[in-house]
């Protein structure tokens, strides 16, 4: 298995955590972005996620505010897959659909550089955080926002693939060197694309690594679905071999049986999968940060493309993150409310879970004239996104697993369940 230098996994309240072992120097990563643009550059630090550390790149002489470039530094967590198959997924998107999204300048997917790391420079896009700007956006602007983002992803929807996992190029995954595109992204446009193995944080996070599970690409959901149970279940039982910390191991012996009686609800819902699935690329996280705006609100650029799969139609038939929230039909008075800062923060929940289900209602509304397969797969697939979700919260605490076995009850009794999302969401 491919070593991870620079990476290390850190134990927090929350599970591991992924640490950097050196600091990065920034000269460093201005000459890099000098040689890559051909002209003499300024960075400065612009933020950082899990895993990356953002730097603003721009010419020398030039302020801040002239746009510019972004360079995003990786923590090896899926060495070079994650880099190439982000920077193949940003070229297909600009290739096969209107979604504003940055052009990739140049990138490295190995460690064997100057920085020891991997990293993709490109085009800072214009806007700001949606969340920076919600509050002061009219309310038909953001009507006009969430049909927007439905039109998008209705033509997303629209591009069919076959199996699950990630975009490469065809030349990508036989050769890890670094690589340049042209000024007029006349290489990538003409690129073919392959479907490789998964980028996903369940895949790679901490121990899973290593651990010798199918990563993909996968012919059917079920084979997908299995894999992610398989995580789970060796996460468990190491925990019950290894740990001394009796609530993790109480915890591990709670959640094994859940996890088989998941995996026979796979074979309950699927059935007999015979041939590769239809499947979408789905960007799974537009949050309020990740899609960009401009003051008024109108759509700017979607960011963070990375560890961004192809699924099956399920799991892309899906409200985006944005909109997810609890159900509220009546909008909220201030006047029902305290006036200290507890009371004023429940009161923007409450006026956000509000907004967020009109809003779902203009999206809806919006994919019934744009893609009417999005609305029948939506309406048609509860148990599929429910077994899904059970999955993914199995093993978080107590609670999430008795809702879970409620569901599952309900499920192996013959009923059709009541919506296990909405449980969740109460």
């Amino acid at each position: 298995m491919t070593s991870r230098p620079g990476l290390r996994w850190e134990e927090s309240l929350f599970g591991v955590e992924p640490r950097w072992t050196c600091e990065l120097d920034i000269k460093v990563v201005e000459r890099i972005a000098s040689e890559a643009l051909a002209l003499p550059c300024n960075a400065t630090f612009f933020g950082q996620g899990a895993f990356n550390r953002l730097y603003h790149v721009v010419q020398y002489g030039n302020d801040a505010a002239s746009g510019g470039y972004l360079m995003r530094v990786t923590l090896p967590v899926d060495p070079q897959f994650k880099t190439l198959s982000e920077v193949a997924t940003l070229a297909w998107v600009r290739e096969n659909t209107s979604l504003p999204v940055p052009r990739v300048v140049a990138y490295d997917s190995s460690h064997a550089n100057e920085l020891r790391f991997e990293w993709i420079l490109m085009e800072k896009m214009a806007g700001r955080p949606l969340a920076d700007v919600w509050g002061s956006m009219t309310w038909a602007r953001k009507e006009e926002l969430a049909a927007d983002i439905a039109r998008h992803s209705a033509k997303l929807f629209s591009r069919r693939l076959s199996g699950i996992g990630n975009l490469y190029f065809a030349t990508g995954l036989d050769n890890f060197t670094d690589r340049t595109e042209s000024s007029n992204s006349q290489k990538c446009e003409a690129a073919r694309f392959v479907l490789g193995r998964i980028v996903s944080m369940s895949f790679f996070w901490g121990n899973h690594f290593t651990y010798d599970i199918p990563r993909g690409p996968f012919d059917l959901g079920s084979e997908w679905l299995s894999a992610r149970l398989q995580f789970i279940r060796l996460d468990c039982e190491m925990t019950i071999r290894e740990s001394e910390d009796k609530d993790d191991i109480e915890e591990a012996q709670k959640t094994l049986p859940v996890v088989k009686r998941l995996t026979k609800a796979i074979r309950l819902i699927f059935g007999e999968e015979k041939s590769t699935i239809s499947t979408v690329l789905l960007h799974d996280d537009l949050s309020m940060h990740n899609i960009l705006v401009d003051e008024d609100g109108k759509l700017q650029g979607i960011a963070d493309w990375e560890c961004t799969s192809t699924v099956p139609l399920w799991k892309a038939a899906r409200f985006p993150r944005f909109l997810q929230g609890s159900h509220r039909a009546e909008k909220p008075g201030r006047d029902g409310y305290t006036t200290d800062e507890g009371g004023e923060n429940l009161f923007r929940i409450h006026l956000l879970e509000y907004e967020q289900t009109q809003l779902r209602m203009v999206f809806l509304a919006e994919m019934e004239r744009e893609s009417p397969d999005w609305v029948r797969v939506f309406q048609s697939s509860r148990n599929e996104a429910d077994l899904d979700a059970a999955i993914e919260n199995c093993d978080l605490h107590n609670l999430a697993r008795k809702m879970i076995c409620e569901w599952l009850d309900e499920l192996e009794s013959g009923k059709q369940p009541e919506s296990l999302i909405k449980r969740f969401l109460q």
